[in-house]
C-alpha cells in the first residue's frame, strides 16, 4: 500500500512540477536511460539494443494523441534480450504505449519459427507502468516474442485492448497488474490471448473493462481479406495458467474460445 502511494505520490508530483525533457533513444548495449520524476517527455523512445534499461523514476511519456507509439522495443530482426521498463508513465498515443516485436509484416519473416523467434525480443520487463488514454492497444506483444514480464502496473482508461499476446508468442508472465475501464472506445477486452501459448496470468485485478477481462482464442483470419500481410495461425492459445486474478463488475470473466 505503502509502495503504491507514494508512486502516486511522485506522479503528481511530476504532474505539477514538468519539465520537457528529450526522448533519449537506445545507442548501444547496456545503456541506462533514466529520467527525473519532473521530466515530460513528448514523442517515441525507441529500444532496439540489448540490455538497455528504461528507468523512468515516474517520469510522463506523452502522445499529445498525437504520436503513434510511446516506447518502442523493436529488434529489427536482430537478437534483443534484457530490456527493463521501469515506473513510467505513458498516455495520450495514437496506436500502442509499449510495442514489443520485431516491426515489419508478418509475411516478410518467413516460416522458420525458430529463426523468427531468435530475432524478436525475448526477456523483457515492463514493471511498474501506468499506461492510459491509448487509442488502440496499451500493451502490444507482438507475434514470437517470448519471456515477457509485465509486473505490478495499471492499465486504465484505454481505448482497445489492455494488453495484447499475439500470435506465436509464448512463455510471458503476466503478474499483480491493474486493468480498469478499458475497451470502451472500441468495445474490446482487457487481455487478449490470440495464439499465444504457456502463459502466466495470475494475481491481477479486472474492473469495469467493456467486453470482458481475459479472452483466449485463435484468430480464423476473418479479417485476412483486409490485411494482405496475414498468415496462417499455427499455434493455439493452449497452457496458460490463470489463477489468483480478481474481477469487478465484469460482462464475462475468462472466456476460452470467444472467435470460435
Amino acid at each position: 500500500m505503502f509502495l503504491i502511494y507514494f508512486f502516486l505520490l511522485g506522479i503528481l508530483i511530476s504532474s505539477a512540477y514538468a519539465e520537457e525533457c528529450p526522448a533519449l533513444n537506445s545507442e548501444r548495449d547496456n545503456q541506462i536511460i533514466e529520467y527525473r520524476a519532473t521530466c515530460e517527455i513528448n514523442g517515441k523512445i525507441e529500444i532496439n539494443h540489448s540490455g538497455v534499461e528504461l528507468r523512468c523514476n515516474g517520469a510522463i511519456i506523452d502522445g499529445a494523441r498525437v504520436e503513434r507509439y510511446g516506447v518502442l522495443i523493436n529488434s529489427n530482426g536482430k537478437p534483443l534480450v534484457d530490456v527493463l521498463v521501469d515506473r513510467c508513465v505513458i498516455r495520450n498515443f495514437l496506436v500502442n504505449g509499449i510495442y514489443v516485436g520485431w516491426k515489419i509484416n508478418d509475411d516478410e519473416k518467413g516460416n522458420d519459427a525458430v529463426l523468427i523467434n531468435k530475432k524478436t525480443p525475448q526477456r523483457i520487463t515492463i514493471k511498474e507502468v501506468f499506461v492510459s488514454n491509448i487509442g488502440s492497444v496499451a500493451i502490444y506483444l507482438d507475434d514470437y516474442v517470448s519471456n515477457i514480464n509485465v509486473l505490478d502496473s495499471k492499465l486504465t482508461d484505454n481505448d482497445g485492448v489492455a494488453l495484447y499476446l499475439e500470435h506465436s508468442s509464448w512463455g510471458n508472465k503476466i503478474t499483480g497488474n491493474l486493468f480498469a475501464r478499458n475497451g470502451w472506445g472500441r468495445k474490446r477486452e482487457a487481455l487478449a490471448i490470440d495464439s499465444s501459448s504457456k502463459n502466466s496470468i495470475e494475481k491481477n485485478r479486472f474492473e469495469n473493462n467493456a467486453w470482458g477481462s481475459i479472452f483466449l482464442y485463435k484468430n480464423c483470419q476473418e479479417y485476412a481479406n483486409k490485411n494482405v500481410h496475414s498468415v496462417s495461425r499455427w499455434q493455439s492459445s493452449s497452457y496458460n495458467i490463470i489463477q489468483g486474478n480478481y474481477f469487478s463488475n465484469e460482462n464475462i470473466a475468462i472466456w476460452v474460445a470467444s472467435r470460435q
